[in-house]
Parts: C-alpha cells; sequence; structure tokens
C-alpha cells in the first residue's frame, strides 16, 4: 500500500493559484451525497486540470454530522483520494464548521482516476481511511 501525505493549504492562500490556473483547467463537477451515515449529506466535489498533470480538487460539503455522533472517538474528518485499491493519498483534513455543519478542502493530486473519500477518524495524524465513511465518489479525467 503506498501512502503520501500533502501539506494541507487553506484557502485563503491556495485561491490566488486558483484564480490564476484556472484559466487553463478543465474538469468537471459531481454532486455529493453521503453514505447511510450522513444521509443529510450534500455538496459537490469539483476536479480541474492543472498545468504539470496534476488535479485540483475542491470539496464542499453541506449537513455533516458531527464526527463524535459517528463514534465515541472520532474528532475529525480526513479526505482520502485512492487509486487502484491500493494507491491511497491523504489529502487533508475537511475544514469543518461545526455551527453549520459545513466542510472544506482543496488539494492536488497527480492521480486522474480515483475515488475520493470522507471518513470520521480519532485525529488527523492518521496514515490510512478507517471504517466510517461518509462519502465516496469517483473522479476519472
Amino acid at each position: 500500500m503506498k501512502v503520501s501525505c500533502l501539506p494541507h493549504l487553506t484557502y485563503a492562500l491556495f485561491l490566488p493559484a486558483v484564480l490564476v490556473l484556472s484559466a487553463c483547467a478543465s474538469g468537471g463537477q459531481i454532486s455529493a451525497k453521503g453514505t447511510k451515515l450522513a444521509p443529510k449529506l450534500s455538496g459537490s466535489v469539483q476536479s480541474e486540470s492543472l498545468e504539470g498533470g496534476n488535479q485540483l480538487i475542491i470539496m464542499k460539503l453541506y449537513s455533516l454530522p458531527k464526527p463524535d455522533q459517528l463514534g465515541k472517538d472520532l474528532n475529525t474528518f480526513m479526505v482520502w483520494f485512492i487509486q487502484n485499491s491500493n494507491e491511497i493519498q491523504r489529502a487533508g483534513a475537511l475544514e469543518f464548521d461545526e455551527t453549520k455543519r459545513h466542510g472544506f478542502l482543496m488539494a492536488a493530486t497527480p492521480m486522474h482516476h480515483f475515488q475520493v473519500m470522507v471518513t470520521a477518524e480519532p485525529s488527523d495524524m492518521v496514515s490510512k481511511p478507517g471504517e466510517t465513511l461518509i462519502f465516496k465518489t469517483s473522479i476519472s479525467n
């Protein structure tokens, strides 16, 4: 199993790069719907092709449950990119607004055909996805 971690970039730091790169980017948007553990979850996952062959993934999720409602020791949501069932990229922790129950993540990946998963985890230091899956979709660019 191959696991890689990208540094998490905040929205404020990454926005200028998105604006510059969006002029030459292509991709798509997928509507988000949660699993049985998060039936009210909605939102979108957008992918854009960047120069150099990478993909920019922008995830916006709404009506998220609190992580601790899904399990005793769960405290955060992690986003994962998985290719060929054995290449796992830890995209980062979902920026979660507990009051509004919204989540946001922006991350880049060299993958082009992969799954995006969101799991509830005990901390943002985990190296592989746990069992508490709240969202899953496929990206193909």
